[in-house]
């Protein structure tokens, strides 16, 4: 049966490997983050959500965040670099590489990025950034 720690390993390398140039991910939230336009950073937001702490084979939520920018770029720089990460196609497609993999490696049975989430300003450790949160309902093995 996966883990809360082994699904936010999943979603890291899956996303990792998808972006290698243009994100930088983590297993969890980290510390600090650093966006910037040409390097989003993508974490999950495991106390965000409905995660059990050993997740069964019924579904659950997580939230994936993607940080795209400082806030002092301006909205409409804002909103376009959040909007090349949730388009449901395309390179810079969250959903896409989330939803390609739908095993994650075999740590789940599958996955489904139903929704976005909180598009906009969204505020990490003080700061505030433009990005989202992907919902994706997750069922595990």
């Amino acid at each position: 049966m996966a883990t809360v720690a082994a699904i936010s390993t999943a979603f890291q390398t899956i996303i990792s490997a998808g972006f290698p140039l243009t994100a930088r991910v983590y297993a969890e939230q980290p510390d600090t983050v650093a966006p910037t336009l040409g390097k989003a950073v993508i974490f999950p937001l495991i106390e965000d959500g409905n995660i059990a702490e050993t997740p069964t084979t019924e579904m659950s939520i997580w939230h994936i965040v993607v940080l795209t920018a400082p806030e002092s770029i301006g909205y409409a720089n804002g909103q376009k670099a959040i909007n090349a990460w949730l388009n449901a196609t395309g390179n810079l497609s969250l959903k896409r590489v989330i939803e390609a993999d739908q095993t994650m490696g075999g740590v789940i049975h599958t996955n489904n990025c139903p929704r976005c989430l909180d598009r906009g300003l969204i505020e990490v450790g003080g700061q505030s950034y433009w990005g989202a949160k992907l919902e994706v309902e997750v069922w595990a093995s």
